[in-house]
C-alpha cells in the first residue's frame, strides 16, 4: 500500500482535476446523455434513469441508456407521464441489458411515472420531511427509494439499490452528483443540497485506487467506505469534495486519460 500524505493527495487530486475536468473527456460516459436535456425537469428524469443503468462496461451502459430514452424524445418527462402501460410494454418488449429485461425496465418506469405524477419532480420527492436544505443525502435517497417501492407493481431487479442494506450506493450518489453540482461537467439544477453534503460515488476502480493509497482501510465497498473516501477528499476541498470524482474516473474509462502515467501527475 502506498499512502498519500495530505499535501501529496491535494497535489494529485488538483492536478488530475486540472488535467481531465474538461468537456472533451466526457465521452464515453452516461452523463453525455443527461446533458442533452436543457429542461431541469427532463434532466432529472434522464439522470435518474441513466444513473440506475450505470453498472457494467460503459459501452453497454450507453446503449442501454439510449434504448430507454429514445421512445420519449426530447420532452422526456411529459412523454413518460403520457405513456400507458401498453406503450411501455410495446416499446421495451425487446429490451435487454445485463440483468434487466422488459419486466424490470417497465416496472421501473411505471413507478417513476407515478412518483412524478404525485410529487411533480424528483427533487420534491427527495425533500419530503426535510426542513430546508438536505444535509444527509441518505435521507433523501430513502425518500425516493420508498416512494418508488410504494408504486412498484413488479420486480425491477437491482435497478435501484436499497439504502437500508448499507451498500456503497454508487449509482444513487452519481445521480446526486449530476443534479447538485453545476460546472462545466455536471449540469446541476437541484437547489435542495449543498455540494459539501454530497458523497463520492465509489465504484470498483475508485475503491481499489483509494484502498491502495490509504484513503480507506475497509475490505469492500459499503456505506462506511464511502464516508471514509469522501472524508479524505473533504480534507482537500471541504465545500465540494465530490468535484474530483469525474477526473479520477477518467483514468479508468477514457482512452486519452488511460495513456497517462499516474505517477507523472505528481512531480
Amino acid at each position: 500500500m502506498i499512502s498519500f500524505e495530505t499535501s501529496t493527495l491535494k497535489i494529485f487530486l488538483e492536478e488530475t482535476y486540472q488535467r481531465f475536468h474538461w468537456e472533451e473527456f466526457i465521452d464515453p460516459d452516461p452523463l453525455s446523455r443527461v446533458r442533452r436535456y436543457l429542461s431541469l425537469q427532463d434532466r432529472e428524469v434522464a439522470a435518474f434513469i441513466c444513473a440506475s443503468l450505470a453498472l457494467g462496461r460503459v459501452g453497454g451502459i450507453l446503449q442501454a441508456c439510449d434504448a430507454v430514452l429514445a421512445p420519449f424524445g426530447s420532452h422526456l418527462k411529459d412523454h413518460l407521464l403520457a405513456a400507458s402501460e401498453r406503450d411501455l410494454d410495446y416499446w421495451f418488449k425487446d429490451f435487454k441489458y445485463r440483468f434487466f429485461g422488459r419486466k424490470e425496465i417497465v416496472s421501473f418506469l411505471s413507478a417513476l411515472k407515478k412518483v412524478l405524477r404525485r410529487y411533480g419532480t424528483l427533487e420534491a420527492c427527495f425533500m419530503i420531511r426535510c426542513d430546508g436544505l438536505v444535509e444527509d443525502p441518505n435521507q433523501g435517497i430513502e425518500n425516493l427509494f420508498y416512494k418508488m417501492i410504494e408504486h412498484r407493481k413488479d420486480s425491477w431487479g437491482i435497478l435501484l439499490s436499497d439504502p437500508l442494506k448499507g451498500g456503497g450506493m454508487k449509482r444513487w450518489h452519481l445521480f446526486l452528483r449530476w443534479m447538485v453540482r453545476k460546472d462545466r461537467i455536471d449540469p446541476g439544477g437541484w437547489s435542495c443540497m449543498k455540494t459539501a453534503s454530497l458523497r463520492v460515488p465509489v465504484d470498483t476502480h475508485l475503491y481499489r485506487w483509494s484502498f491502495s493509497h490509504g484513503l480507506t482501510k475497509r475490505r469492500g465497498i459499503d456505506r462506511s467506505t464511502v464516508e471514509e473516501i469522501t472524508e479524505a477528499f473533504r480534507t482537500v476541498d471541504p465545500e465540494d469534495p465530490v468535484r474530483f470524482d469525474f477526473s479520477l474516473s477518467r483514468l479508468g474509462i477514457h482512452p486519452k486519460a488511460r495513456e497517462v502515467d499516474q505517477k507523472n501527475l505528481v512531480k
